[in-house]
This record gives structure tokens, sequence and C-alpha cells, in this order.
């Protein structure tokens, strides 16, 4: 049996284009522009597993979870004042549909540290499970958004075939009850994903961090705020 050869392609041009079509995507949602469903469908959709892929593959790598913490934090804080006052949605932005998965495994890797029981330890990641999953009800993607950023973290650490299989299954649910076309993008965007090569080295062309995080807000204030002034 011959293994598939994966793709190799620099992750910085991958965020690059899910800034894109995560963009494409909030125009066709906020402007409400006809016909642009198809733009959602092909483009939009194939964002957030980008994201989630490339978040997750770095939180795998660098275990860096205090950080991932305060900046999603900090910055999904000012895109909800960003977002309230031209929506009034009540609903929780995409980066706290990072943060909670971020969480729970920062909370994994404190309870390892200590070397609690194995029962107790079980118990505490159960109520952490739970604790994070419920609130992830309220943010973007719900709870189907929050299941999925974990199995990619899985896939990562330890890949199975049944965790591929359930990670493709979350990669249609996330989009499912928009759109079932929508779902179906979301996960070819993630089977496609499972095939890309990170095991190279590339030169950087994002070098700053922030540069997603600043962008997110500043991007939703642009469109938002033409739509609010075209009425």
């Amino acid at each position: 049996m011959y293994a598939i050869k994966k793709w190799d392609i620099n992750p910085d041009l991958l965020k690059i284009y899910a800034l894109v079509a995560m963009t494409i995507d909030h125009m066709a949602e906020y402007w409400a522009i006809p016909g642009a469903v198809y733009e959602r469908m092909f483009i939009g959709r194939t964002a957030f597993p980008i994201f989630a892929f490339l978040l997750m593959y770095h939180l795998h790598k660098y275990q860096i979870y205090e950080k991932y913490v305060n900046r999603l934090l900090f910055f999904g804080i000012i895109s909800l004042f960003v977002i309230f006052p031209f929506t009034q949605e009540y609903k929780l932005n995409i980066l706290f549909t990072f943060l909670f998965p971020v969480l729970t495994l920062w909370g994994f890797e404190q309870i390892r540290q200590e070397k609690m029981n194995r029962i107790i330890g079980s118990i505490f990641s159960g109520m952490i499970v739970l604790f994070m999953a419920f609130f992830s009800i309220f943010s973007s993607y719900s709870v189907f958004g929050y299941g999925y950023l974990l199995l990619f973290y899985l896939y990562f650490t330890r890949s199975s075939w049944w965790g591929t299989i359930l990670l493709l299954i979350f990669g249609y649910l996330i989009n499912w009850n928009d759109n079932v076309i929508f779902g179906f993008m979301s996960m070819l965007t993630t089977l496609l994903l499972l095939n890309v090569n990170m095991s190279q080295t590339y030169p950087r062309l994002l070098k700053k961090w922030w540069i997603f995080y600043v962008y997110f807000p500043l991007h939703l204030l642009f469109i938002l705020s033409i739509r609010y002034f075209l009425g």
C-alpha cells in the first residue's frame, strides 16, 4: 500500500488565504450582497477550518497555553465592543470559540503537572470539558466548533482512524445548520488540511503574531461601519 504524499505549503500562505476568505465571508454576511451565498459557500466556509488547524498545530508544537489565552481573551473582548453596537448580537465571537478549547487543554496540562490520582484527574478533566463546552454554546460554531478544535489537537498528538473520522464529522457539523452545502464544504476543507505537510520549515511571511488578532476587529469595524452608513 502506498502512502499518500502530503502537500508542501507554507502555513503563512494558508493563514493569508484564511484572512481573505474570512473577510469575504463577513462582507457577504453583513452586506447582504445578492447571490453572495455562493462566495460564502465556496470561500468563506473554508476560513474557520484553516484557523483551527493552524492554532491547534502551533499549540501542540509550542505548548504556549497562557500566551494564547491572554491574546484570545484580550482581543475577543475588544471585538465584542466592535460588533455589538452595530449588530446587537449577544453571541460570543470566534476568538472565544478558540479560547475555550485552549483553556481546556491548559487545564489538562495543569492536571498533568500536578500528577493527580488518575481517578481524581479524570473527574477534574471531565468537569473542565463540561464547563468549557457549556460556554462554547454561546460562541460562534457552538459546541461543534469546540469539539472540532479539540479533535484537531488530538489529530496532532495521537492520530487514529476513529479520531480522523470524528474530525471529518465535526467538520461537517460546524456548518450544517447554516446550509447543508456549507457543511460539506468545511468537511472537504478539513480533509484537504489533513494532507498538508507541517514538518517542513518555511520562511515567515507574517512575522508579527498580532497581525490576525488586530485584523479581526478592524476588518469587522470597517465592514459594519460601511453597512451602518449605507443603511
